[in-house]
């Protein structure tokens, strides 16, 4: 299943390719990728952080395939949580450059072992 469709920032005015606006909940880090509103090392950066008509981890699931359930929605959705995993065990990594993540070699098994010791696998 892959679903890519590039569209407005859903908390800001921006369209693909353009900055996100000041206080965007949804804008990334452009330095680290942390969510921008809550990114304090990176507050002094001169950088815009860039709206490329797709949440960049709902990018990385997609293309990666992975895809989980949700309560009260009846299609599957992106998962996040194991786009979360995967970048704090390095599998993907935050281009400051390109504001995108890159994926490196991915480990499965590394991956649903990490989550099932943290009770989600």
């Amino acid at each position: 299943m892959t679903t890519t469709t590039l569209k407005k920032c859903l908390g800001c005015p921006a369209m693909p390719g353009e900055d996100h606006g000041e206080w965007c909940d949804h804008a990334r880090c452009p330095e680290c990728g942390e969510q921008l509103i809550q990114c304090d090392e990176h507050e002094d950066s001169s950088r815009p952080a860039r709206w490329h008509g797709i949440d960049q981890q709902a990018e990385v699931a997609q293309q990666l395939d992975w895809w989980t359930t949700a309560v009260g929605i009846d299609h599957l959705v992106e998962d996040y949580t194991r786009v979360l995993f995967a970048d704090a065990l390095g599998m993907i990594t935050w281009d400051p450059e390109t504001q995108r993540y890159v994926i490196g070699q991915i480990d499965e098994a590394a991956l649903g072992a990490a989550m099932a010791r943290s009770g989600l696998g």
